[in-house]
């Protein structure tokens, strides 16, 4: 049975209010006349309820006692007056009222108040513990978590989000946490999440964030959409997952692999192979070549294009991509003491190789050459790029160093 306390001065009318809440089938759980003593007796009894007169005895009136007793206890008010004059009612609607009875009134009025009271005040209550578990499965999440508006601008971030990028609230707050994204990263980022906005949610690159401090952290993300009953999306709620240590463990197994494949390509290059090569017809020299690259795509080719990341997959435009590919097989050489440059730019561009290991062989044997050539343009042929590669000069031809031009095409392809 749903507990009231009646706070009023004059003692007929509490009376009254009593007899009428006992007639409406509530307990009256006990009474007050005056501000002080309607606080006291709101901590002591735990009143379902507190019908609040706003004029009372003493120094505190019924407005300031109803800010009070509903801040310490969280107990619904419902004011009680005979002025309802703007001021006032004003004063009421400050202090979260939640219901408003003018003297005289009718038991089914009462009724009427007190059940929208009881009501609101149990949804307030549910909201409240729905925001505190809220609260408590943000703090202690092991991934940042954000919130965004139906069009993509942020509102909300945990402190796990703030701790990974180094951004608070308010300069993540709309566009602003795009800040905290890695430069090299930003662009294809804000494209992919501008995506997922028109789309209504599925947003999961990896990326990375950058702190002011200049710590680094690879984060992957996920978005799902906030729909209205209506299926329309109202938000976006999503999380950043710190993958750095996984980044790190990948990228020390992809290493491996490169080492393992480039000592295979190494001891291919340094056997027997260039030592008959000179004696052999260029039919046989050609087949030679031939299973040089199939044993060269079965021991390098997966580590190559790891080291192109994203790129390999065609996230990237293609001048993006031929960049990444002179960048990853600069790298290749180098493992195999061969310095490299790349000249040119545009949709094109000279590789040229500044020194040779197998110098004075080469200009004896034509399969070190050859070996080179089908490095280069098997390697070219992976990343999937539309364009060819040409040979214009090399060390078997007496020329000062080996270079070959690459040029796009306009018409992309699918990735080897």
């Amino acid at each position: 049975m749903t507990g009231v306390l009646v706070v009023e001065d004059e003692r007929v009318v509490s009376r009254d209010i009593q007899q009428g809440l006992a007639d409406l089938g509530y307990r009256v759980a006990g009474m007050a006349v005056s501000g002080e003593e309607a606080i006291s007796k709101s901590g002591e009894l735990r009143p379902d309820l507190v019908l609040m007169d706003i004029v009372l005895e003493g120094e505190m009136d019924g407005i300031d006692a109803a800010r009070t007793v509903n801040r310490l206890f969280g107990i619904p008010v419902i004011f009680l007056t005979a002025h309802a004059d703007e001021r006032t009612v004003e004063r009421a609607k400050a202090a979260a009222a939640f219901g408003y009875l003018i003297k005289p009134f009718l038991d089914r009025d009462l009724r009427l108040a007190i059940e929208m009271a009881i009501e609101k005040s149990s949804a307030e209550n549910e909201l409240r513990q729905s925001e505190a578990r809220y609260r408590m499965i943000t703090a202690v999440s092991p991934a940042g978590i954000f919130m965004a508006d139906a069009q993509g601008n942020y509102q909300y971030v945990n402190e796990r989000w703030t701790q990974l990028t180094g951004m608070g609230l308010n300069e993540a707050r709309g566009e602003g946490w795009l800040g905290a994204v890695h430069p090299e990263d930003q662009e294809r980022i804000s494209a992919a999440w501008k995506k997922m906005v028109r789309s209504g949610g599925g947003f999961c690159p990896e990326y990375r964030f950058v702190t002011a401090g200049g710590r680094t952290s690879w984060v992957v993300g996920d978005v799902a959409a906030m729909n209205d009953a209506s299926g329309k999306p109202v938000g976006f709620i999503g999380t950043n997952l710190d993958i750095t240590e996984h980044k790190r463990v990948e990228e020390e197994r992809r290493a491996l692999l490169v080492r393992r494949s480039q000592g295979e390509l190494h001891r291919l290059m340094v056997s027997a192979l260039p030592s008959v090569g000179s004696v052999l017809s260029e039919e046989a020299r050609n087949m030679m070549m031939s299973r040089f690259g199939e044993l060269l795509e079965k021991n390098s080719k997966a580590a190559f294009l790891g080291e192109l990341g994203s790129c390999a997959g065609g996230d990237c435009g293609a001048e993006a991509v031929l960049g990444r590919f002179l960048s990853a097989f600069s790298a290749w050489m180098a493992d195999l003491g061969i310095r490299t440059a790349t000249v040119g730019g545009n949709g094109a561009a000279g590789l040229v190789f500044l020194n040779c290991p197998y110098a004075e062989a080469a200009r004896e044997n034509v399969v070190f050459c050859l070996m080179c050539r089908v490095m280069t343009s098997r390697a070219f042929e992976w990343t999937g790029l539309p364009g060819e590669v040409v040979q214009m000069s090399s060390r078997a031809d007496a020329g000062e160093s080996c270079r070959f031009d690459i040029t796009l095409h306009d018409r992309p392809k699918k990735a080897a």
